[in-house]
């Protein structure tokens, strides 16, 4: 397999063929789709508190081999609408505040001022 959907549908990459091969692996041997399965199971599992990536990281870490795999496959998932940004943050480490991650219907409603985001839909 040569060709990869695009992102959201596939792994994303940033140019270069290193970036490309590494998107194409996790997707040609369902890696990618399997520790997406697993980011949202976590997500939706922590309910109305949510989970950070590093909470999700810490829950598989014998699964996902990495943070920053965590990370990756929240990205999709958020710009598919399946996951929502709470609007709180927790300490992430480091004296660090990362995002609290939340199922869809916990996620607050947005203002009623609300132009949505330059790069997003419009609201």
């Amino acid at each position: 397999m040569t060709d990869l959907p695009h992102y959201p549908q596939g792994p994303g990459y940033r140019g270069g063929e290193t970036s490309r091969a590494g998107a194409l692996k996790v997707f040609s041997d369902g890696t990618a789709q399997t520790q997406t399965g697993l980011v949202l199971a976590a997500i939706l599992a922590a309910g109305e508190n949510g989970v950070t990536a590093i909470e999700i990281y810490n829950s598989l870490r014998d699964q996902v081999p990495d943070v920053h795999i965590v990370r990756a496959r929240i990205s999709p998932l958020f710009k598919a609408g399946k996951v929502a940004d709470s609007g709180r943050t927790r300490d992430g480490g480091f004296g660090v505040q990362v995002k609290v991650w939340v199922a869809p219907q916990f996620a607050p409603p947005p203002p009623e001022d609300a132009q949505g985001g330059l790069f997003e839909k419009a609201a």
